[in-house]
């Protein structure tokens, strides 16, 4: 294809602005926008990201009036700096019509597009597919250009034509898409805007995005956009920074980038403003994943005013893995490090807690509580007039420990890491006010077996290993009692594969009770779930298999109580807990159709 950007190159007029961008942080957001613009020549096109303004995670504050029109008035700024510097620029903002209401009868919004020359207003661009699935919850907020296009009763195309744009004294014909706009690759929407577009012939298309990371999602993106690219130009700009609902961190890690005609022209290397790359090359899943916990831990921590964090080492990987990411995303200067243990934990665990902690060179500091715990089982026995069970002992040490750390998260202004990982609070084996409690999750959307991957990651960058290999040659085990004791074998009352990997299936492909039964009858679960053993290695017969499942799928639907009081997650995985994967306390049940499958392949079985 030729066009004027084959004849003058690209890299001469179009700006990657990957910005951080802090949601419901207007002036540092344009703050970093007019630093940008100042610092370009005159007479170039920068494109910001989608909502670069306001930020795009920011609740219910879309539906405050007042909120709104903060937001809106920043555009006087970006222009004013735009005129000054005799720039071009799109950038993302709120956009609201008050003429019109939404069906809740608040006040019309748009997610929109701002396109503007040396400080003139040429065209507002709305985005015209909303997102409704996972952390996205766009039709909450925000009305479609579609919708307009319906109301106006006007051909939608029209508002899809190229704007004429005087850049580096040269005419561009620049159409704009903002994020969704360019994935409907399956024909899951009525439209596909960017063919849309593509009929216009613009020299340039710009996608403005606010995208996060997910897993497997930067090589897909890379399809996406070089796809998307063909018979055209593409710059697509995504923010790097972290933005949240709640209970889900959310890492942008940016993969701005130019496509010509299926091709990578040049892009901006990720969780960074201004590494420019030549060639695209992504770490692999591990890696990528403790890039952005990393990441996302050290945004955390800024955010609340670079504290000392305090983390309970236990001798065991998980937090061992917490704390390694903790040293690479705040440096050891800011961790304590406390062991707690009781007369249940093992010599084997507490070295190797003392040698992580030296590996590390973090503050480490031992607190005992079974004096404490003596204390308190004697108390309410004294008041409940009978013994306490196996289960309550176990429960009091948890919930001890998990005071501790709260004491001197108090004492010091601190504040505290939960350690656990995704397939213990999926099944509930986690303590109220102990494992479910704390100020941020890093791992907890973690899988067990990738937690074993990163352990063997995050030694791999180090010429000595940080993380004791021999604790990974110990069967996990919370040593809470001495039927857990690990130097004698005993350890979790399960397989951390088959959980982990049943539970990804169950939350990441939505299998059902049934599926599950199903496959394993035809002998396909092991491949259907990624298992890399075999079910009947694991079980010695199918009935147990099937009361260790039915154990686990009731678990999960029982103890939603306690994920739902846990701290934010820093989202790795696909169906994060919470947000991304959305749940409601119920009664547990087991489907009628696996019932009925479960008896008749029983009684054919024996």
């Amino acid at each position: 294809m030729e066009t004027t950007l084959n004849k003058q190159g690209i890299d001469e007029w179009v700006v990657l602005a990957q910005i951080p961008v802090l949601a419901n942080n207007p002036d540092v957001n344009v703050q970093n926008m007019i630093q940008v613009i100042e610092n370009t020549q005159a007479w170039k096109l920068i494109i910001f990201p989608e909502m670069c303004v306001p930020g795009y995670m920011i609740g219910d504050a879309w539906l405050k009036d007042s909120a709104l029109n903060d937001f809106l008035s920043y555009n006087d700024d970006i222009l004013a700096a735009l005129e000054q510097n005799q720039n071009s620029a799109i950038w993302g903002n709120i956009e609201t019509d008050k003429d019109k209401r939404n069906e809740d009868g608040t006040t019309r919004k748009y997610n929109s597009a701002y396109i503007a020359e040396n400080g003139k207003l040429l065209w507002v661009q709305r985005k015209t597919l909303l997102p409704n699935y996972r952390m996205f919850d766009d039709k909450r907020y925000f009305s479609s250009l579609s919708q307009l296009a319906l109301e106006e009763e006007r051909d939608i195309s029209e508002y899809h034509k190229p704007v004429k744009m005087e850049i580096l004294w040269t005419s561009r014909q620049v159409s704009t898409l903002i994020c969704e706009d360019i994935w409907n690759i399956n024909g899951d929407y009525h439209i596909d805007p960017m063919e849309l577009v593509r009929e216009y012939k613009p020299d340039l298309i710009a996608v403005l995005s606010t995208s996060p990371y997910g897993r497997d999602k930067s090589q897909f993106r890379d399809q996406l956009l070089a796809d998307r690219s063909s018979d055209t130009t593409l710059a697509y700009v995504n923010p790097i920074g972290t933005q949240n609902i709640g209970k889900n961190i959310h890492a942008m890690d940016g993969g701005s980038s130019i496509y010509i005609d299926w091709k990578f022209i040049r892009g901006i290397a990720d969780f960074t403003s201004d590494q420019v790359i030549e060639s695209l090359k992504h770490p692999g899943e591990i890696a990528q994943a403790y890039n952005t916990i990393v990441y996302s831990l050290r945004d955390f921590w800024e955010k609340l005013w670079k504290p000392k964090v305090v983390i309970g080492l236990s001798g065991w990987i998980d937090s061992w893995v917490v704390a390694s990411l903790l040293k690479e995303a705040i440096w050891s200067e800011n961790i304590v490090a406390v062991n707690m243990p009781s007369k249940f934990n093992s010599k084997t665990t507490q070295e190797l807690a003392k040698q992580t902690a030296e590996n590390l060179w973090v503050e480490y500091k031992i607190f005992p509580i079974q004096e404490i715990v003596d204390h308190r089982v004697a108390q309410i026995e004294e008041v409940s007039w009978q013994k306490i069970s196996s289960f309550e002992l176990e429960n009091i040490q948890a919930r001890i420990r998990g005071q501790i750390l709260s004491d001197l998260s108090a004492r010091y202004w601190w504040f505290h890491t939960n350690n656990g990982n995704k397939d213990e609070i999926a099944r509930g084996y986690a303590t109220l006010y102990w494992d479910v409690s704390w100020a941020i999750a890093p791992i907890w959307d973690l899988h067990k077996y990738q937690v074993f991957e990163l352990v063997n990651y995050i030694n791999s960058l180090s010429n000595k290993p940080v993380i004791p290999k021999k604790m990974t040659e110990i069967k996990p085990s919370a040593e809470l009692s001495e039927e857990q004791n690990p130097e004698t074998g005993w350890g979790d009352p399960f397989d951390y594969d088959v959980v982990g990997k049943t539970i990804k299936a169950l939350w990441e492909q939505k299998l059902t009770d049934t599926d599950i039964l199903e496959l394993y009858i035809e002998g396909q679960l092991e491949e259907k779930i990624w298992l890399n053993k075999k079910i009947d290695d694991v079980f010695d017969t199918p009935e147990m298999f099937l009361q260790d499942f039915e154990k686990l799928y009731l678990d999960i639907q029982g103890t939603y109580f306690k994920r739902v009081q846990a701290p934010p997650i820093i989202t790795v995985n696909k169906a994060s807990f919470w947000f991304d994967y959305r749940e409601s306390q119920n009664t547990p049940t087991l489907s009628r159709s696996y019932l009925k499958l479960k008896q008749e392949f029983l009684s054919s079985w024996l």
